[in-house]
């Protein structure tokens, strides 16, 4: 069980994330914006701070970096509808360990933390070696790829269908060149009939 901060200025959609994860088992406090947050953190510890990036007062990326600085141990997963490449390699740069974009699927939320769980249980169990946190740090290390991978796909799924497949059009939005796009297509598997021609 996970001791969670879910912060989101949707009232419904805070209500509705935070029914599922305490069907999950986890003890779930929310609030309505960073500030809040803040102050909730300040109180208490907790494992995860589930945020969204869009908040009122203090926003989300700035939320990461204080929890960060000031509760080193707490876990943060962003959460976006709003979603930006530079929003998600600040994210990631500031080892928050998902970064969502919304809508998605619960399960996708579910499994995130689910992850998280399982690291604070290891740490629990750690014995304490070099060799342990080395693992620990490799599993964070490669779950944080995970995620940028996952979002960078979305963002050039989005935008090819944005730009009716036009592949010149998609690389100048994505500020890439036509062909790294065309290695991105292919590494995740994205090719269309006029985005291969």
């Amino acid at each position: 069980m996970l001791n969670i901060l879910l912060v989101d200025d949707e009232p419904d959609l805070r209500a509705s994330l935070g029914d599922v994860l305490r069907d999950e088992g986890h003890a779930v406090d929310v609030a309505g914006d960073g500030e809040t947050a803040m102050a909730r953190l300040a109180a208490r510890p907790f494992h995860l701070v589930v945020t969204d990036v869009r908040l009122p007062k203090v926003d989300g990326l700035t939320l990461l970096r204080r929890i960060r600085r000031d509760f080193p141990a707490t876990e943060v997963l962003l959460m976006t509808a709003y979603g930006t490449i530079g929003d998600a390699v600040s994210a990631m740069k500031d080892e928050a360990v998902d970064y969502l974009t919304k809508p998605f699927d619960i399960g996708t939320l579910v499994t995130a933390v689910e992850r998280v769980a399982d690291r604070c249980r290891a740490r629990v169990g750690d014995n304490g070696t070099s060799a342990a946190a080395g693992s620990e740090a490799a599993g964070a290390a490669a779950s944080l790829s995970e995620a940028m991978q996952r979002y960078e796909k979305e963002i050039i799924l989005r935008t090819i269908q944005r730009t009716g497949e036009k592949r010149q059009r998609a690389a100048k939005l994505l500020g890439i060149s036509r062909k790294s796009l065309w290695k991105k297509l292919t590494k995740y598997g994205l090719q269309t009939r006029r985005a291969a021609e």
